[in-house]
């Protein structure tokens, strides 16, 4: 059909490709931020409980 659009497979992999990436980099931030803040909750519960005593 002429002057119907196109889609260009090869620019949707490319672009699925690099939204994976991204999720890959979010998920790995995620993990690095519960980790810390899992961490402070331990230290500042653990400095309470060494003031109490």
């Amino acid at each position: 059909m002429p002057g119907a659009a196109r889609i260009l497979f090869n620019s949707v992999d490319s672009s699925l490709s690099s939204l994976k990436n991204c999720l890959s980099y979010i998920n790995t931030g995620m993990d690095i931020t519960t980790h810390v803040a899992l961490d402070l909750v331990e230290s500042f519960s653990k400095a309470r409980y060494i003031k109490q005593c």
